[in-house]
């Protein structure tokens, strides 16, 4: 059998024969690629068959003599004696090197650094400079060694090696072959949730939040993070000179004091506007967002409305998600009786169809929000002489964080567009309900009564209690981080919910349909949003579902109906069944209360009055007619495990 040559072999055939082979400078680049990316065996046929088409005679046995045989590095074995001169298994051309935090040079990581060593090979760094809208901060790479003499490299060849390569996230990549040189490192961040959270909310509300987010979620948003990359370019390498360093930077962070906002947002088909009220005194900062809030309360005042798009809001982690994700239910079930699921434009503006597809009729929902964080003074900061960064707690007033929300709701969502397409259909009977209501919102007399009405209420509060006795905490690796996190105390807990009850009354002419909402997946009234936390495995978790809604239709009946219009005293005597009802001993209890908190308050005492409502109609409703989904669930059935958690 005849003999296969090995990487060396092929090296010393390339040295003592290069005329028998096609592309001198191709075959050296080749066989030292190879050697460092590992792929020997291709390589080696491709280039021996090569050697012997151009008349080189077939090895029979190795021409490698008094070298031990290479592992995963060419080092300087073959090419390093017989090109160079360098020391055999020994750098080549660049010996050593470092990239230095420009702002304090104790802070480094270097080069010799084998791969497999625990030597760190991240620097982390503070964005701290600003260069127009951008943040950045500067790293020194110096390093030491030779000029490239290998003469199988042409002049322009050897004039940029050695070199260190740089990679940076969204720039060019660039080689530096002088020996010492500084660069910028640019934050590389998305700040379009940000931005758009700070569109409807006050930054009293957005900048505290997205700075306990930030800290408790460090890990996650380290795992994601575009890093700067320096990697030794030269012929030949030892492994502990091939090691790429990297360069993370984060945004400023730093917040201490404690704040009480209250919040009003209402959503309605023109958008969202809202009003807010603030107390407390609190200074933070996350890179270019800072607050400095110093007040015992401001006065309210109407935003103007927006049309926002809060789907992305919703994947945001932490507290803003949760926001996020409430704005864009919120958003989305006002929507619901305007939308048109088939897409069609037709119809002109004054048609029953446009009118039913416009909803101008009534859909608002006004969410109420209490916000109270309590911080201690936390910063990130660099670690002196080392090249890592820290949080460090400093505990006074507070011993770490503590966050609380509630919420209230109030409003009605007009879903006579969902009712009639999910049990009418488009037949003769939805024709007759729009023509009813185009009658109806341009003041003419008609007969019959088309109504689906989702009242809403809410309850509920989440808290987030954080404590250590710990000073500081090391920012080194995502996996560390996360232990030493894990490490602090969590008191994490909390639902919020906003349920809906559906009251629906369907009267044509003498045509009278008995239809009734259906209780929802979870036993909630007809339907729910919900919003639930926990800690799982000291993980902190969430999860969202929305319950769906049903109505049961029970055959119509030729019926009188009574359509005299209510008095003046009946009419009051029915909104006073809901929100603006009877609430003056609530008002009397709560006269120090700010008009937020009375407004939650009032929303948790509507939510129990629907559900002894609901408790005392159940016994005595018929729910024998057919059943209509109007809208679908997030899951059939809601279990411990159904539907699953995610990351908080």
């Amino acid at each position: 059998m005849s003999y296969q040559p090995t990487l060396e072999d092929m090296m010393c055939l390339f040295l003592e024969q290069p005329e028998k082979f096609s592309a001198r400078l191709q075959t050296q680049r080749s066989l030292i690629n190879a050697a460092n990316a590992g792929a020997v065996d291709e390589t080696v046929r491709a280039h021996y068959a090569d050697y012997l088409r151009n008349g080189g005679e077939p090895l029979t046995e190795t021409r490698v003599s008094q070298v031990s045989r290479m592992d995963d590095t060419i080092h300087d074995t073959v090419f390093g004696a017989a090109n160079c001169g360098c020391v055999s298994e020994s750098p080549c051309c660049l010996v050593s090197g470092e990239v230095v935090d420009a702002v304090y040079p104790s802070r480094k990581v270097e080069w010799p650094n084998r791969p497999s060593s625990d030597k760190p090979k991240t620097l982390w760094l503070i964005a701290d400079s600003q260069e127009g809208n951008e943040y950045y901060a500067e790293v020194n790479v110096d390093w030491k060694g030779s000029a490239c003499r290998s003469e199988y490299k042409t002049a322009e060849e050897r004039q940029y090696l050695p070199a260190i390569q740089i990679e940076r996230s969204g720039t060019d990549t660039l080689q530096q072959s002088d020996n010492s040189e500084t660069h910028k490192v640019y934050l590389n961040q998305s700040t379009g949730v940000l931005d758009l959270l700070r569109s409807v909310l006050p930054d009293a509300i957005v900048i505290p939040l997205a700075i306990v987010d930030r800290i408790l979620s460090l890990p996650r948003f380290l795992s994601g993070l575009d890093r700067a990359s320096f990697s030794p370019r030269q012929c030949a390498a030892s492994t502990d000179m091939r090691q790429a360093l990297q360069v993370g930077i984060l945004p400023q962070m730093g917040v201490e004091g404690s704040i009480s906002v209250g919040a009003k947002t209402i959503f309605s088909l023109n958008g969202i506007s809202g009003e807010v009220s603030a107390e407390g005194s609190l200074t933070g900062k996350i890179a270019q967002y800072e607050i400095s809030a110093n007040a015992e309360k401001s006065a309210y005042g109407d935003s103007h409305e927006r049309s926002v798009d809060m789907s992305t809001a919703e994947r945001e982690p932490g507290f803003l998600g949760l926001i996020g994700s409430m704005f864009n239910q919120l958003s989305q079930a006002v929507s619901h009786g305007s939308s048109d699921p088939s897409g069609s434009s037709q119809g002109s503006d004054d048609t029953p169809e446009s009118l039913m597809r416009s909803n101008d009729f009534t859909s608002s929902i006004t969410l109420y929000k209490t916000l109270k964080v309590d911080f201690c003074a936390i910063e990130l900061r660099r670690k002196q002489n080392t090249p890592y960064l820290e949080l460090a707690w400093v505990t006074g007033t507070s011993n770490g964080i503590n966050t609380s929300l509630t919420i209230g709701v109030e409003g009605k969502i007009d879903l006579v567009d969902l009712l009639v397409r999910g049990v009418f259909k488009s037949g003769r009977v939805a024709r007759e309900i729009a023509e009813l209501r185009f009658k109806a919102a341009n003041g003419e007399t008609v007969d019959g009564t088309v109504e689906m009405n989702l009242t809403l209420a809410a309850e509920g509060n989440v808290e987030h209690n954080v404590s250590t006795q710990a000073t500081t905490i090391t920012v080194t690796t995502q996996e560390d981080l996360e232990e030493q996190l894990n490490q602090l105390q969590h008191e994490f807990t909390g639902t919020l919910k906003i349920v809906g009850e559906a009251e629906i009354k369907v009267h044509l002419g003498v045509k009278y349909w008995l239809v009734s909402g259906r209780v929802g997946v979870n036993g909630t009234l007809h339907t729910a949003w919900t919003w639930e936390v926990k800690t799982i495995d000291k993980q902190r978790k969430k999860r969202f579902y929305f319950e769906g809604l049903k109505v049961s239709v029970e055959a119509y009946a030729e019926v009188e109906y009574d359509d005299e219009p209510a008095t003046t005293e009946e009419a009051e005597s029915e909104e006073n069944e809901g929100w603006g009802g009877d609430t003056s001993a609530t008002a009397t209890e709560n006269l120090e209360l700010d008009p937020i908190q009375r407004q939650i308050l009032q929303s948790q005492k509507v939510v129990e009055e629907m559900r002894a409502r609901h408790a005392e109609q159940a016994s005595t409703n018929s729910q024998d007619g057919e059943t209509y989904e109007i809208l679908k669930p997030t899951v059939a059935e809601v279990t411990e495990e159904s539907p699953p958690w995610d990351d908080f």
